[in-house]
């Protein structure tokens, strides 16, 4: 469950705004866990486009990496992400 506590700008009068916002922030990232070829680039927290199923691209953060050094710096990543326009 996600709980906010100490917000500033958030008032009762507009609560309930800020309370989809938030929601409708969270409903639209997509998490991916994915294999790469490793280059030298590719970090923690840095940000990887990712083509999804759906021929769309994901805009996304490194959430965690593995690499397998000895086979062929194959990488395990988890991504988090948000469908790019334009």
């Amino acid at each position: 469950m996600l709980e906010i506590t100490g917000a500033t700008l958030v008032s009762s009068d507009n609560a309930q705004a800020v309370a989809d916002r938030v929601f409708d922030y969270y409903q639209q990232r997509y998490i991916n866990q994915i294999s790469i070829i490793a280059k030298n680039d590719e970090k923690v927290a840095s940000v990887y486009d990712v083509q999804s199923m759906y021929d769309q691209t994901l805009q996304s953060f490194i959430n965690k990496m593995e690499t397998d050094l000895t086979g062929g710096f194959i990488a395990q990543v988890e991504t988090t992400g948000v469908i790019k326009s334009g």
